[in-house]
C-alpha cells in the first residue's frame, strides 16, 4: 500500500456479545478533513443505550469525568483509580481492530492469551521503519 493511503482502517464496526446477555455496537469513522463519528449502542434486558445518555441531565458525561478526577487528585472527594477500567477499554478496542483486521471472532479469552507482537525492534528518531502492510481479512492473521 501506498504512503499516501496509509495502512490502518479509518472506519470499523464492532459488535460485542458479552456473557450476561448485554450486547455492543460500536461503530468508528475517522476521515481527514470529512465528518467524524465514533458512536455506541448498547443493549440489555432493560433497554438501550447510547451510553452518553447515562449521566445526570445536562451534564456532558465526558466533562463530569474529569471533574470527578481532579476532585479525586486534590482531595475534594475520594480517591478514583481507574485503571483497571482503562486496561479493559484498551484491550476491548485491540480486540476489535484484531477482529475486523483478521475478519475472525475473537474473544476475551483469545485477546488475553494472545502472541501479537507490534512492538518495534529498535527505537530512537534517526531509526527508519517501514510501516506495515495493510491489513486484509482472510489474509492478516491473529496471533
Amino acid at each position: 500500500m501506498a504512503p499516501r493511503y496509509g495502512n490502518i482502517y479509518d472506519q470499523m464496526t464492532s459488535d460485542f456479545i458479552y456473557p450476561n446477555g448485554v450486547r455492543l455496537s460500536s461503530h468508528c469513522r475517522q476521515y481527514r478533513r470529512a465528518s467524524n463519528d465514533v458512536s455506541d449502542l448498547i443493549v440489555g434486558s432493560k433497554g438501550r443505550s447510547a451510553g452518553n445518555d447515562l449521566a445526570p441531565k445536562g451534564i456532558d458525561s465526558q466533562v463530569q469525568e474529569h471533574i470527578d478526577f481532579i476532585d479525586s487528585i486534590l482531595g475534594r472527594k475520594p480517591y478514583i483509580n481507574q485503571a483497571n477500567h482503562i486496561a479493559e477499554s484498551t484491550v476491548t478496542c485491540i480486540m476489535a481492530r484484531e477482529s475486523a483486521y483478521s475478519g475472525t471472532t475473537i474473544t476475551w479469552h483469545q485477546i488475553m492469551s494472545s502472541k501479537q507482537d507490534l512492538m518495534p525492534k529498535e527505537f530512537g528518531y534517526e531509526v527508519k521503519m517501514k510501516p506495515a502492510p495493510l491489513p486484509v481479512p482472510g489474509e492478516y492473521k491473529f496471533v
